[in-house]
């Protein structure tokens, strides 16, 4: 009869082993600096860079007048009316002052602006009545001298006057005040300084009245039409990058 072994239950001690892994200590070496190597070859161009903004103001004057600190005064111009069978009186310039614009090339876009106020009367029968009159005006810009210069644009323009009197026993003077604004844009200019000038003329004048029962009579008590307030500016601009 044989015994069976029991099992053994062993318990073994092993000594673990643990690597230390140290950074390596660093060196700090001083010594004096040594002579600069030559220069090393030029890289590649870098790409070009974007254009410049188009179309920039390089340029600008203007003319006001009177001055808007103070209002009133004496008209600026005063314009004579054509005598039939002239259609247009004589042209003249609306001022002394003029704009002058510099840096200006043949690639150049001179733009200019003007705003005129005018105005014109005239005399009313006495009551009751009713008049209706119109007065024709003419505006121009010319570059270098006025009348004698370039002339860039004309504009033609109307101002209406419908005056009613019900109350008032002597004659009466009825008048409208009008406003003119145009503009226009000179190019392909030669020379980099010219001074651009607004000149006015008076066109025709026409109207009618009626008084009581009686029928329709022509107005012929005409003030000539005056000129009271005066905006001209202008601006030079580069051409457009494209």
């Amino acid at each position: 009869m044989h015994r069976r072994k029991k099992p053994c239950d062993r318990i073994c001690h092993k000594k673990a082993g643990v690597k230390v892994i140290c950074p390596p200590p660093k060196i700090t070496v001083i010594a004096p600096q040594g002579v600069p190597g030559p220069q090393g070859p030029a890289g590649p161009q870098g790409p070009t860079g974007p254009a410049g903004s188009p179309a920039l103001l390089t340029w600008y004057d203007f003319i006001e007048i009177p001055n808007p600190m103070l209002p009133g005064g004496a008209p600026i111009t005063t314009l004579t009316l054509p005598v039939s069978p002239a259609t247009v009186g004589p042209e003249v310039p609306v001022s002394s002052q003029f704009l002058t614009l510099s840096n200006i090339n043949v690639n150049s876009r001179v733009v200019l602006r003007a705003t005129v106020v005018w105005s014109f009367t005239f005399v009313t029968p006495i009551s009751p009545e009713l008049a209706v009159a119109s007065q024709v005006m003419q505006f121009s810009i010319f570059r270098d001298a006025p009348l004698t210069g370039v002339r860039l644009s004309t504009v033609i323009d109307t101002g209406s006057i419908t005056q009613v009197n019900v109350t008032g026993m002597i004659t009466a003077q009825a008048g409208g005040t009008f406003t003119t604004t145009f503009e226009c844009t000179d190019t392909g200019i030669l020379g980099a300084t010219h001074n651009y000038y607004l000149t006015a003329a008076s066109g025709v004048v026409s109207g009618f009245s009626v008084s009581g029962g009686d029928g329709p009579v022509p107005i012929t008590d005409f003030t000539n039409p005056t000129i009271i307030e005066v905006h001209f500016n202008g601006e030079v601009i580069g051409p457009n990058v494209v």
